[in-house]
């Protein structure tokens, strides 16, 4: 929510937000200006109502970077409360949930105070004798604590002062207490002049407005390696319309490209085993394999060192003397660290050594690098958020770190003790020391695989990709669907997340440039929230007449009219669903996965564990996903036994729409590309089906609404992949790579 205006009203407070000051709307001689830190913790909060904000969310946005603390957060928003107080009409304006944060509760207004002979309206002004704000606002400093007065009360006499007529007041300072005081000042306004720039420095980051592209072939190029010592780099190659991957040698003195002649299904990013040799994770038939590959690509193919169970993008790091990778049992699911030496790997010696591991309630590892003697890794919690982690090599310890919100696509080292992380929205810095999170000024794009080199970075820019719903052609014919014009063209946006409700269906599309909630109903189109900055839109559900979004891992119903958010009291629900009429949510923790659902007296009622994911099944029935099998299974609302289905979605692999269920049976997407298939059982024979599609037509995820037959299914756009040089503006002059 923006407010252009320049007063915003809640309870008895009139703010002006360009000057933080205060007027209470009942007594209009009650002014006082806020101090600047709690001016922007209120402006904050006004600007994000009836939404949970973390601790960590307000040191990022509010505080400046190494200033922010649990403790200068906790009494800023003390010190707030105190200071509305007189205002609030016995209201509590700001919230604190445990282990969540805190929320805006009061409504918010906008106002406009009357004015006379159409003129404008002028800043309020502060009277002379106007009250201050109290006390505890003012906060010099973050983490410094501010001994606190009370006022004075009307029936508190003051100390007199006497003066005695004729004396000279001797209380008065002298010169040279007034030079010495103006020497100190001095004094102490350079060192705070130099300690800012000194931290101006070390802060500012740079800008990154040029993009070169040094790829640019027809297909996809990713995992850029660069040669340390020649003007060469290695990157992944997939040919327009295959499947298979190759490894692309790129001299950047003469452009010339060498491409090796060995395939793969699946490869991993690469790490230098020295200069003439590099080392790769690849899958062959389903078969992966450690494999070491030397620099002339055109003479030598690849070199299969030792097995492993399952190719992740960016698992394999090094140090001096050992090699680290990440895994996943295959079987357990456990996400788990390994070593071993560099010594024997060119003679395929044993000697590997598990260094952690983690319980299967997380989904999967994804990143790992070393960076200034640790390793840090990331973990995907579940469908929608991320987990970082630091190992420290010399004690042997895993601690965490930060959980994100959104899915971490890679990590790389930066300057100082700071990581590079690329996400969905845009190239971050995460500081290792105070945990705040900068977001880099770059040219415009989706970047990924990013790394520094230099004054430079480079990484893999994806454009042309996309997301686009479609009516599902199912038994010959899709009449049944009265909204298929509108879902049956490609945009050059994401159109996904939908909820389908007779009548009029929900979806997220970034047609407007950010992802937003839009509404199509009869024959228009709408949109319905207005969100600055990207937010994390993962799932829309109908319950009855009412939306309700999965936004930034919070339930919120959206107004179909204002589109205005109303916070839902669910803890941070992964996957939600309604089935007839009764709200299921799923929910990860540490101790596991877990379904819940409201008990008659409203409150949380645990169903099941180890559940990740549910769906409507027949009547008195729901179809569980759980976090230790990839079987599907039938689960009976009145007896609570289960029936196995012969649906095998494993939630470790794929999207969380790779399933869906509709009022005639199971549908399921197995196998991947173009290999990829849809299968259904009917409820009333259970008989394993597989449904023919179109060549044209490869779902990459399913929505349906259980008491319709229509199937709506959602298809990725393949765009272009290329590896490009982010150049900052100083240096963006300079010579092309």
């Amino acid at each position: 929510m923006h407010y252009a205006e320049p007063l915003i009203r809640f309870a008895n407070w009139r703010f002006e937000r360009a000057t933080g000051r205060l007027v209470r709307a009942d007594e209009p001689a009650f002014v006082c200006k806020l101090e600047p830190r709690l001016h922007q913790l209120l402006h904050y909060f006004l600007l994000h109502p009836q939404q949970i904000i973390s601790k960590d969310q307000l040191m990022d946005d509010v505080w400046p970077e190494g200033e922010g603390t649990d403790g200068a957060v906790m009494r800023a928003v003390a010190s707030l409360r105190k200071t509305l107080l007189p205002g609030m009409a016995g209201q509590d304006c700001i919230e604190t949930l445990s282990k969540r944060g805190y929320r805006w509760k009061v409504d918010v207004q906008l106002e406009t105070l009357p004015v006379d002979n159409g003129s404008t309206v002028e800043a309020m002004p502060i009277a002379a004798t106007s009250n201050q704000c109290w006390p505890e606002a003012k906060m010099p400093g973050a983490g410094i604590a501010v001994p606190v007065t009370e006022p004075f009360r009307n029936n508190e006499p003051t100390t007199p002062i006497h003066l005695h007529q004729g004396q000279p007041d001797h209380s008065r300072p002298g010169l040279w207490v007034w030079l010495m005081s103006a020497v100190l000042i001095m004094l102490v306004l350079l060192v705070f002049a130099v300690t800012l720039i000194n931290v101006g420095k070390h802060t500012r980051q740079p800008v990154y407005s040029q993009m070169l592209t040094l790829s640019a072939m027809a297909g996809d190029e990713v995992s850029p390696l660069l040669h340390p010592k020649l003007p060469s780099m290695f990157y992944q190659y997939q040919a327009p319309q295959q499947q298979k991957w190759r490894w692309l040698q790129h001299d950047l003195t003469t452009h010339r490209k060498i491409l090796s002649g060995t395939e793969f299904d699946a490869l991993s990013q690469a790490i230098w085993l020295d200069d003439q040799h590099f080392l790769f994770q690849g899958s062959q038939q389903g078969q992966c394999h450690f494999y070491r590959q030397s620099i002339a690509l055109s003479t030598s193919g690849p070199e299969a060192l030792f097995s492993c169970q399952r190719v992740f993008m960016q698992s394999i790091t090094r140090d001096e003397k050992h090699l680290y990778w990440l895994e996943q049992d295959l079987v357990s699911g456990q996400s788990q660290l390994w070593q071993r030496p560099l010594a024997g790997l060119a003679a395929n010696q044993s000697g590997a050594r598990l260094l952690y591991q983690f319980s299967n309630n997380f989904r999967r590892p994804a990143n790992l690098i070393l960076h200034q003697h640790s390793l840090y890794l990331v973990m995907e919690k579940d469908f929608n958020s991320s987990s970082l982690f630091e190992f420290e090599l010399q004690s042997g310890s895993m601690r965490w770190l930060k959980d994100f919100s959104f899915i971490i696509h890679s990590i790389a080292p930066w300057q100082g003790h700071n990581l590079l992380i690329s996400s969905a929205e845009s190239l971050l810095v995460y500081p290792l020391a105070s945990g705040q999170v900068i977001r880099l000024n770059t040219a415009h794009g989706y970047f990924r695989f990013a790394q520094r080199q230099g004054d430079d970075i480079v990484a893999v820019n994806s454009f042309g990709q996309g997301k686009d719903l479609y009516p599902l052609p199912l038994h010959g014919s899709t009449a049944q669907s009265a909204f298929v014009s509108d879902f049956s063209f490609a945009s050059n946006k994401d159109d996904y997340a939908m909820a389908i409700q007779a009548g009029r269906i929900a979806f997220v599309s970034e047609r407007s440039g950010a992802p937003q909630v839009w509404l199509q109903q009869d024959d228009t189109v709408a949109q319905l929230t207005r969100f600055e900055g990207k937010r994390q839109i993962s799932q829309l559900i109908w319950f009855g007449d009412k939306l309700l979004g999965l936004i930034d891992l919070q339930l919120y119903q959206i107004d179909l009219s204002s589109g205005q958010l109303t916070l839902q009291v669910i803890e941070q629900p992964d996957r939600v669903t309604v089935c007839q009429q009764q709200l299921y949510w799923t929910q990860w923790s540490e101790q596991g996965w877990s379904l819940h659902t409201w008990s008659q007296d409203k409150q949380p009622q645990l169903l099941q564990e180890h559940v990740t994911d549910v769906r409507c099944g027949p009547k008195g029935f729901l179809v569980l996903q759980s976090s230790q099998m990839p079987q599907l299974r039938l689960w009976s609302l009145k007896d609570h036994t289960f029936k196995p289905l012969p649906a095998l979605v494993d939630w470790r692999l794929g999207d969380a729409d790779r399933w869906v269920t509709n009022l005639n049976g199971l549908y399921w997407l197995i196998g991947e590309g173009a290999a990829k298939q849809l299968m259904f059982m009917p409820w009333q024979s259970g008989q394993l089906q597989q449904i023919t599609l179109n060549p044209d037509t490869i779902p990459d995820g399913l929505y349906a609404d259980f008491q319709q037959d229509q199937l709506y299914y959602l298809q990725e756009k393949f765009g272009t992949a290329d590896v490009v040089w982010l150049k900052q503006v100083e240096t963006a002059a300079g010579n092309k790579p």
